[in-house]
């Protein structure tokens, strides 16, 4: 009995932490900087994320094609962050900054 509470009590846990550790696309978008050149409606210095999105509609690669430019520095400047997380901003800017 007291090994499946352990076990239950460390499940638990773990479900907490990834909840806790999974940052939204609007949260990181904002620790990232993201906002000092990019709106979800307007162009600033880049372009609104609603125009992002409406040029690549429909593209099947674009998540992967952003993701790539934000961690290379190619076409963007260089974004740190881990593989999940640049994954996760270019789907933000893929779903228009929502």
């Amino acid at each position: 009995m007291k090994s499946l509470l352990i076990a239950v009590a460390a499940a638990g846990s773990l479900m907490v932490t990834g909840a806790a550790a999974a940052a939204t696309g609007a949260e990181l978008a904002a620790s990232k900087g993201c906002g000092t050149c990019h709106a979800a409606e307007v162009k600033k210095v880049g372009p609104a994320f609603k125009d992002v999105a409406a040029k690549y509609k429909g593209n099947a690669d674009a998540q992967a094609k952003i993701a790539t430019m934000l961690k290379e520095g190619k076409g963007h400047p260089k974004v740190a962050g881990s593989d999940d997380e640049i994954k996760a901003l270019a789907g933000y800017a893929l779903a228009g900054g929502k």
